[in-house]
Parts: C-alpha cells; structure tokens; sequence
C-alpha cells in the first residue's frame, strides 16, 4: 500500500509537470507574439509621427509658396482664405487647439523651410533675410486679428 502511494504521487507529479511544460509551451509563444505586437506598435506609431511631420512640412511649402506669390490684394485675400481652411483643419485634428498653437507650429514649419523654398527662387527676387519672418509674423497677426 506504501508503495501504492508513492507510485500514486509520482505519476501525479509527473502528469502536472507535463501539463505545466505544455502549459509553458503554449503561453511563451503568446507572450512573445504580444512583445512583439507592442514593438510593431511602437514602430508604426513613431511611421505615423515621421509621415505626419513630412506632410505639415510640405504643408508649409506650399504655404510659403503661396504667401510669396499672394502680392496682390485679391492675392492676399486668397491666401487669407487658404490659411484659414488650412486653421479649421487643423481644429479637426486637433481637438481643443488654440490659434496659439496653430501658429507656433505653423511659424515653426515655416521656419524649417523657409531656406528651402528661398533657395528655389531666382536671386533677384528674393527677397532679404528676415523679409519673410516679418512678412509670415504680419500674416499670423492678422490672420488673429480676423479670428478676433
């Protein structure tokens, strides 16, 4: 009967082992297919970031490019009017947003490419340093002056 129980405690032992092993073999797996999901998370979010901050940068191109060309009154009106669905957009997106941060991204992106799109005019238009801060800066007060 002794032997019985030991005999009895041992094949216990053993199938909870085995069961433990298998248990172990299937949650690792698991567990590393969920370390990776976060990682593949954390790659995508940081694409998304990287795509989002290439097109605000193109964003600001285009509206430098527009400012440059809007020297006319109707132009001036017109790229008023760009700027403002261009701040309306940018509300959707960011819910809760302040002009005030509209313009310091806004100012910033500008800024980033401010060199670029001077290089790509032809010397004699272009204007001097730091005509178009102020010409951006006048943009920007009255562009909060409207919204005002």
């Amino acid at each position: 009967m002794f032997s019985n129980f030991w005999k009895l405690i041992f094949v216990l032992s053993l199938v909870v082992n085995v069961g433990l092993s298998i248990f172990s073999f299937v949650l690792q797996p698991i567990w590393f297919a969920a370390e990776l999901a976060e990682k593949v998370a954390v790659v995508k979010a940081a694409e998304t970031l990287a795509r989002k901050k290439a097109v605000s940068k193109e964003k600001a191109k285009a509206r430098l490019r527009r400012v440059l060309v809007a020297v006319p009154v109707a132009g001036v009106a017109a790229a008023g009017y760009f700027e403002y669905a261009q701040y309306q957009k940018w509300l959707e997106e960011n819910s809760g947003g302040e002009f005030n941060g509209y313009a310091a991204e806004v100012g910033s992106d500008t800024q980033e490419v401010a060199d670029e799109v001077l290089q790509e005019l032809p010397e004699a238009v272009r204007p001097n340093d730091g005509a178009l801060d102020r010409l951006v800066a006048r943009s920007l007060e009255a562009m909060s002056k409207i919204r005002d």
